[in-house]
C-alpha cells in the first residue's frame, strides 16, 4: 500500500492553521465544529484535550481526532471531543477506500493502546453534515469490533417538500402559524449582545423545566456570531410588540447546504399560541431563501437513545420531517 507508514503526533497550537485547512479542504467528514477556530474558544482548563494528529511518510495529513481525556474510575476513556457536537475521526478524501481506512484505524487504536487508553468513544459527524456517505466508516468500525449507539434525528428535506410551506404541515401546526400571523408576531435576526442577553434568558428559562443550562455564556454567543462563527451561526427571535417570545440559534454546514437548530426556546406564557411553531416556520422559510438543502432540527432521544422523547418526535414529524441517525461507536481497547 502506497504511504502505508503513518505517525502519529498530539496536536499542538502550532499545527492550527494546518489542521483547521485539512478539516475544511481535504476531509470527508470534516466540519467547522472540528476546527481550531471552533474549538479554541474554550478555556484550557474546561477539559483534558488530547487531540492527534495522523501524518504519512510524506508528513502529510491524512487524519485528524478532536479528543478529551478523562478518567472514570480506573479507566483511562478518550472522547470525542466532548467541547464539539460532534468529533471523531476525520479523514482525508484520498484515503477513504476500505482498506486505507481499516490502516488508519488500526494505527490509531494501536497508539492510544500503547499509550494506555483503556476505552474510546467517538461520536462521528452523521452523513447529512459531512460530504459524502458516511457507510464505509460505519462498517469499518463494525468490522474492527466497536460496538455503537444511535441516536435519532428529525430534519427537513427541501427536495422532498413541496414549494408551500406550510402545506407540509398538520393542520394543527398550520393553525398556529395563523394564531401568531394574527397576534402579530415577527421574526428576526439578532445582532446586538442585548438581544443575545434576551435570548439567553429565554434559553435559560426553556432549559429549566429540564434541570440544564445553556452550555454557552451570553458572552461564547455574541463572540460566535460577531466574530468566530460570523459565517457559520446566527441567531433570529421571534417578536410580539417588541418582546422576544421564541428563538432559535442555527449553525451552516455551508459546504453540505445545511442548517441545524443548536439552540430553540420559547417562552411558555404564550404557549396558547405556540411561537415554537412560528420559529419552526419562519426558519424554514428563511433557510430555502437561503438555497440550503436541508434544515436538521437535532435529536429526538434521551440516554443514548435508549429513550424516544414521543412529544418531540410527534411535534417534529408535524412539520414533515425525514429521518436520520447519529452514530457514537465505542471499543474497550485496554490491554
Amino acid at each position: 500500500m502506497e504511504d502505508d507508514k503513518l505517525f502519529l503526533s498530539i496536536y499542538e497550537q502550532k499545527d492550527e492553521t494546518e489542521w483547521d485547512e485539512f478539516i475544511q479542504k481535504k476531509s470527508i467528514n470534516g466540519t467547522f465544529l472540528q476546527m481550531r477556530r471552533f474549538l479554541n474558544y474554550h478555556p484550557t482548563s474546561r477539559f483534558a484535550d488530547a487531540s492527534c494528529i495522523v501524518r504519512n511518510s510524506k508528513e502529510e495529513i491524512v487524519a485528524v481526532c478532536p479528543a478529551c481525556l478523562k478518567t472514570e474510575g480506573d479507566q483511562k476513556i478518550l472522547y470525542s471531543h466532548m467541547g464539539s457536537t460532534y468529533g471523531g475521526i476525520i479523514i482525508d478524501e484520498a484515503w477513504y477506500k476500505a482498506h486505507k481506512l481499516l490502516h488508519i484505524l488500526e494505527f490509531m487504536e494501536n497508539k492510544w493502546r500503547e499509550e494506555g487508553i483503556d476505552q474510546v468513544v467517538l461520536k462521528q459527524t452523521p452523513s447529512i453534515f459531512a460530504r459524502t456517505s458516511q457507510d464505509l466508516m460505519e462498517y469499518c468500525f463494525y468490522y474492527l469490533g466497536y460496538s455503537s449507539h444511535k441516536e435519532l434525528n428529525l430534519y427537513v428535506d427541501f427536495d422532498r417538500y413541496n414549494d408551500d410551506i406550510l402545506s407540509e404541515f398538520t393542520r394543527r401546526k398550520r393553525r398556529n402559524i395563523y394564531a401568531c400571523e394574527k397576534a402579530g408576531c415577527t421574526w428576526r435576526k439578532i445582532n446586538s449582545i442585548e438581544e443575545v442577553n434576551q435570548f439567553h434568558r429565554l434559553l435559560s428559562m426553556t432549559l429549566e423545566k429540564y434541570g440544564k443550562n445553556p452550555v454557552h455564556t451570553v458572552e461564547e454567543l455574541y463572540d460566535f456570531i460577531s466574530e468566530r462563527l460570523r459565517k457559520e451561526c446566527e441567531i433570529y427571535g421571534i417578536y410580539k410588540e417588541e418582546e422576544m417570545i421564541a428563538g432559535s440559534m442555527i449553525f451552516y454546514f455551508h459546504h453540505a447546504k445545511v442548517a441545524h437548530t443548536q439552540y430553540l426556546c420559547a417562552n411558555p406564557k404564550y404557549d396558547k399560541i405556540s411561537p415554537m411553531s412560528y420559529t419552526y416556520y419562519a426558519m424554514l422559510c428563511e433557510m430555502k431563501k437561503k438555497g440550503l438543502r436541508k434544515v436538521s432540527w437535532g435529536i429526538v432521544t434521551e440516554d443514548l437513545g435508549r429513550y424516544l422523547n414521543d412529544g418531540l418526535v410527534d411535534s417534529k414529524e408535524a412539520f414533515g420531517s425525514s429521518y436520520g441517525l447519529n452514530l457514537t461507536y465505542q471499543k474497550k481497547i485496554g490491554l
